[in-house]
């Protein structure tokens, strides 16, 4: 070691709060209560503390977004998320799923291709 610390992580209250919203949004998108998990990721992204968890919080608030009919803000999230993360497939599947849902068929395609392309290539279709 340098002699250097660590740098401090986040306060214990932030965490838990911040796993206490997550976990309340899944639990609100799987029982289909779009706007309440919406607000629930809305607080998850306020507590987040890096850029890793603000990232999570904002995909799932995306999501819920889409399941809301609102996909100017799923979006919105979606797109600051692949940019931050480019390569998280499933924001590009989502993305790719508001295009379809909006009949963009041609966006939609290359949402799936982006997708695609990330995938290892055991995943692959062509193996399947």
């Amino acid at each position: 070691m340098n002699g250097q610390s660590p740098p401090p992580g986040p306060p214990p209250e932030q965490v838990a709060a911040f796993e206490k919203a997550m976990a309340e949004g899944h639990d609100k998108l799987k029982t289909g209560a779009f706007e309440a998990a919406r607000h629930a990721y809305d607080y998850a992204v306020s507590a987040a503390w890096d850029p890793q968890t603000q990232i999570a919080a904002m995909f799932h608030r995306g999501r819920a977004s889409s399941r809301m009919g609102m996909p100017d803000a799923a979006l919105s999230d979606l797109d600051a998320v692949v940019r931050a993360a480019p390569t998280l497939v499933h924001a590009y599947m989502e993305r790719g799923a508001i295009f379809v849902a909006r009949r963009q068929e041609h966006d939609a395609l290359i949402e799936y291709d982006r997708a695609l392309a990330l995938l290892p290539e055991s995943a692959s279709l062509e193996r399947a």
